[in-house]
């Protein structure tokens, strides 16, 4: 028989000996979860016992399977399943088949209440007032004054992010031979913005223009100190020719890179990459 069957026999003889008595039915046993703060309790773990009243004592347990049983009551279900092992379903190799089976589905069973259990209580569960418990947690905020400063600091942050993104989103893209003369025109427009590259001029064209007008100052410069001066020299580094030798070799680099030969391949090309190396270094001398 059954636990029911025990306590139901055992109460109905308390009645009759004059003893008031009653059935009642829970759970005995469980086993801990993995995590070991969980408790399940399944339905093999159900039970049925007797209440008696004495006098003097009220309702005292009496647990007529012990008697019976006493193993299933001293070491709950699971334990009492896993001593017994394949004998519990009967002799020969499908005993311990089934057993293996039993094994196995237990197994599986308890990792999907397990998943259940945290599903439920971690993401069914996790309502607005646990949310909000996690953020200050998570902050250490212990005070309104520290949630408004967070606020106020998050907002800024999103903002600068956003105005970065829309900044990096419309800067402009220059081609790696147009980039060296960008920053010469950059250069050159601190010192005297007439002579530097306009929004509607070709880079060829406004490296002809910056040779003739650098031409035409140092002219002009030459002639002012000669009145003023006969002493007065140039250096082989200020002289004009100097310097529209270099314009010239940064427009002859220029020109192969964007419209020449090298035009057609790819700009990681050791023959590209070596001739705008060379394009970069005739800008810096020109600096």
């Amino acid at each position: 028989g059954f636990c029911e069957h025990y306590a139901s026999s055992f109460t109905f003889m308390m009645r009759a000996a004059g003893v008031p008595a009653r059935v009642v039915a829970g759970y005995q046993g469980g086993e801990l979860s993995r995590g070991g703060d969980v408790w399940e309790v399944r339905q093999k773990d159900a039970h049925a016992w007797t209440e008696v009243w004495l006098e003097g004592q009220g309702w005292v347990r009496v647990d007529p399977t012990a008697f019976v049983a006493p193993e299933r009551v001293e070491q709950g279900m699971d334990a009492l399943t896993q001593s017994q092992g394949a004998a519990m379903f009967g002799d020969g190799a499908g005993a311990q088949f089934n057993y293996q089976q039993y094994q196995m589905l237990q197994t599986l069973r308890r990792f999907s209440d397990q998943a259940s259990y945290y599903w439920q209580k971690d993401v069914v569960g996790y309502d607005k007032d646990k949310q909000a418990d996690s953020l200050l947690k998570w902050f250490n905020i212990k005070s309104i004054m520290q949630q408004v400063i967070w606020l106020a600091a998050s907002a800024i942050t999103v903002m600068a992010v956003l105005i970065f993104v829309i900044w990096y989103r419309r800067r402009k893209h220059w081609h790696p031979a147009d980039l060296p003369l960008v920053q010469l025109s950059q250069r050159i427009a601190k010192q005297d913005k007439s002579l530097a590259r306009t929004d509607s001029e070709g880079q060829l064209a406004w490296l002809e223009r910056l040779a003739s007008a650098i031409d035409s100052r140092n002219d002009t410069n030459v002639n002012n100190e000669a009145k003023t001066s006969n002493a007065s020299t140039l250096t082989d580094s200020d002289h004009p020719d100097v310097i529209q030798e270099k314009i010239t070799q940064i427009r002859q680099d220029y020109r192969q890179l964007r419209y020449g030969r090298l035009s057609t391949v790819e700009i990681n090309d050791n023959g590209y990459q070596k001739a705008l190396k060379q394009l970069k270094k005739n800008v810096h001398d020109l600096l």
